[in-house]
C-alpha cells in the first residue's frame, strides 16, 4: 500500500503540472522594424472589382445592358463615319399640356 506521503506527493505533482504556465507565443519586440524592412505597402487597387458573389439577377441584367451599350456605340460610330452628327436628328416636338376644365 501507498504511504500517505507518496499519495500527497503525487497529488502535489499533478497540481503543478495542471497549473504550469503556458509559453509566450508572440512578442511585439522588433515587429515594427521587421514590417518596415521591405516597406509597408498599400493594398493593390484594381481597375474592376470582382463580380463574384454579386446578385445573379443583377449580373444577368448587367450582361444585357453592356451588349445594348455596345450596339449603341457601334451605331453612333457608323453615323460619324457617314458624316451625320447628333445635331442632324430632328428636334423634339413642342407639346403643350392643356389645362383641365
Amino acid at each position: 500500500t501507498q504511504s500517505t506521503w507518496e499519495a500527497k506527493n503525487r497529488v502535489c505533482i499533478l497540481d503543478k503540472l495542471r497549473k504550469m504556465a503556458k509559453r509566450k507565443n508572440t512578442s511585439q519586440h522588433n515587429a515594427s522594424a521587421k514590417a518596415h524592412r521591405n516597406g509597408i505597402k498599400k493594398p493593390k487597387s484594381h481597375k474592376y472589382r470582382s463580380l463574384k458573389g454579386m446578385d445573379p439577377k443583377f449580373l444577368r441584367n448587367l450582361k444585357y445592358s453592356k451588349a445594348g451599350n455596345k450596339s449603341a456605340v457601334q451605331l453612333k460610330n457608323a453615323a460619324k463615319k457617314d458624316g451625320k452628327t447628333a445635331a442632324a436628328k430632328p428636334a423634339a416636338k413642342d407639346t403643350k399640356v392643356q389645362a383641365k376644365k
